[in-house]
C-alpha cells in the first residue's frame, strides 16, 4: 500500500509522519477502533483491579531477592499491567495489519492471538522488567529501552517470532536510530493518552493511534509476512 517504504535499498527510518498515517487509518474505521479501545480498557481495568487486590495483600514481602531493588507494588503492578496491555496490543496490531492490507479491521482480531499468547505475554513481561529496571536507574534508560523494544510486539503478533527473538530483532532494527525511536515512542504515548484530557472519553479516539502507528512503522521495516531473520540492509550513513 501507499504506507509502505517503497525504496528497500535504503535502511527504513523511524518517521514521525507515521502518526499522521495512523490518524488517517483510524478515521476510515473510527467506530470499530473506538469500540476495540473500549474493550481493551475494560479488560485492562478488570485485570488491574484483580492484581491490585492480590498484590496488595502480599505487600510485606521485605526487600531484596527477586525484586531487584524495586518497590514491590510499583514494579510488580507495572510489569503485570504491561503484560495485559501487551497481550491486547498484539490483537490491535493484527487489526491494524488487516486494515493496512486493504480489508476492514474486525473486533475478532483482538482475540485472534491465541496462537501466540505465550510469546506475547513473555515479550510483554520482558519489556516490563527491562523498563522497570530502567525506571530505577534514573528514568532515562526506561525511555530508551521501551523505544528499542517498540517493534517487539508486532514481531510476535505478525512476524511470528518467539519473544526473545522479537526483542533482539527490534533492538537490531532500531539501534542505529535509538534516539529517534525513543523520542517517537514518547511522542506516540503522549498522543495516545492525550484523549484523557478531553473528559477522559477522548482516549477512545486517540488510544487506537498507538497500535496503528506501531503497525505502520513495523511494516515499513519488516513488510507484511512472517519474519525469518533481520536482513541487515545498507546503513543509512556509510561509515567513513
Amino acid at each position: 500500500g501507499p504506507l509502505m517504504n517503497a525504496d528497500h535499498s535504503t535502511w527504513p527510518i523511524v518517521r514521525f509522519g507515521v502518526i499522521k498515517d495512523a490518524w488517517r487509518l483510524y478515521k476510515q474505521h473510527a467506530m470499530v477502533w473506538s469500540l476495540a479501545m473500549l474493550i481493551v480498557m475494560a479488560a485492562n481495568g478488570a485485570v488491574n483491579g484483580v492484581l491490585h487486590a492480590v498484590l496488595h495483600t502480599s505487600e510485606p514481602l521485605g526487600p531484596g531477592g527477586f525484586r531487584l531493588f524495586l518497590p514491590a507494588t510499583g514494579a510488580a503492578r507495572f510489569i503485570a499491567s504491561t503484560m495485559v496491555s501487551g497481550f491486547f496490543l498484539g490483537g490491535m496490531v493484527r487489526m491494524a495489519s488487516r486494515q493496512i492490507g486493504g480489508r476492514a479491521p474486525r473486533l475478532e482480531d483482538l482475540f485472534s492471538i491465541t496462537d501466540c499468547w505465550f510469546d506475547l505475554l513473555l515479550v510483554s513481561f520482558l519489556i516490563g522488567v527491562a523498563t522497570s529496571i530502567g525506571m530505577a536507574l534514573c528514568v532515562i534508560p526506561a525511555f530508551i529501552v521501551s523505544g528499542l523494544c517498540l517493534l517487539a510486539i508486532p514481531l510476535v503478533a505478525l512476524g511470528r517470532l518467539p519473544a526473545t527473538g522479537a526483542i533482539i530483532q527490534s533492538f537490531h532494527a532500531l539501534k542505529s536510530q535509538w534516539l529517534t525511536a525513543s523520542l517517537f515512542h514518547w511522542a506516540l504515548i503522549i498522543v495516545a493518552v492525550s484523549g484523557l484530557l478531553l473528559c477522559g472519553f477522548g482516549i477512545l479516539f486517540t488510544g487506537p493511534l498507538y497500535s496503528l502507528a506501531v503497525t505502520v512503522l513495523y511494516q515499513n521495516f519488516f513488510g507484511a509476512g512472517p519474519v525469518d531473520t533481520w536482513k541487515k540492509q545498507s546503513e543509512p550513513i556509510p561509515e567513513v
